[in-house]
């Protein structure tokens, strides 16, 4: 979790890429509260703010016997399967997403806690990794509060750090902002595209080039100098 400069708090995601397992590991394990509470509110909003029933936890836990935590992709899917939403995304969209109409949204840390962002940020150094701060426009911060995460977020960082700027869910103004601010910063660019079910990734796949620049050959040179893997042909 995030603390903004005005005392509250706010998720705020943190990417690791190429870190080692074993080191990484033990932070996430610590790092798994009780979803119990958060997902029972989730269906108590639903049913409140929409007139849509779903089962319980325990239910949900019988018919996820293989899943170590339930969670709202669960409950997207559940909402695909009974035909309250053509897709997993829509039920993100309309109800239950972070982002969007919000009809049901709950807010995870008001049930349940997370390590503090600067600690993400340390974890994934420590264990050999290169810390990303993940899509930038999605906290609805002011620009005041962007600047003051990505200062935070770049200090406990260190040299081998990358922000989100590919995003399969921004347009291209936005990625191309988001561009600007990395080179502002001295920021690899990331990218991804965060959807929320294998059928559904390729509509939400972020571009291969924008402004000129290939992601692909941006992030490789950035990997080859910091030794992390092979030089390569780039070309």
């Amino acid at each position: 979790h995030y603390v903004r400069s005005d005392g509250g708090t706010r998720e705020v995601h943190v990417i690791g890429l190429g870190f080692r397992d074993e080191l990484l590991r033990p932070a996430v394990k610590n790092n798994r509260p009780d979803r119990r509470s958060y997902f029972t509110a989730i269906g108590e909003k639903l049913r409140k703010n929409c007139g849509i029933e779903i089962p319980s936890y325990e239910e949900f836990k019988k018919r996820y016997p293989r899943s170590r935590h339930l969670g709202r992709i669960h409950i997207a899917e559940y909402m695909v399967k009974m035909g309250i939403t053509a897709t997993v995304d829509e039920a993100f969209d309309e109800y239950i997403g972070t982002y969007g109409k919000r009809r049901a949204f709950v807010n995870s840390l008001d049930y349940m806690h997370f390590m503090p962002f600067t600690d993400g940020v340390e974890t994934v150094k420590k264990a050999g990794g290169i810390p990303v701060i993940a899509h930038l426009f999605s906290y609805n911060f002011d620009e005041r509060e962007q600047m003051r995460l990505i200062q935070i977020f770049r200090e406990h960082a260190g040299a081998d750090a990358a922000m989100e700027v590919f995003y399969g869910r921004y347009s291209p103004a936005q990625q191309q902002k988001l561009k600007e601010i990395a080179d502002d910063w001295n920021l690899m660019y990331s990218s991804g595209s965060d959807f929320h079910a294998k059928t559904e990734g390729e509509k939400m796949m972020p571009p291969d080039h924008l402004d000129g620049t290939d992601i692909r050959k941006h992030v490789l040179s950035r990997l080859i100098d910091r030794g992390q893997v092979r030089s390569i042909n780039l070309l």
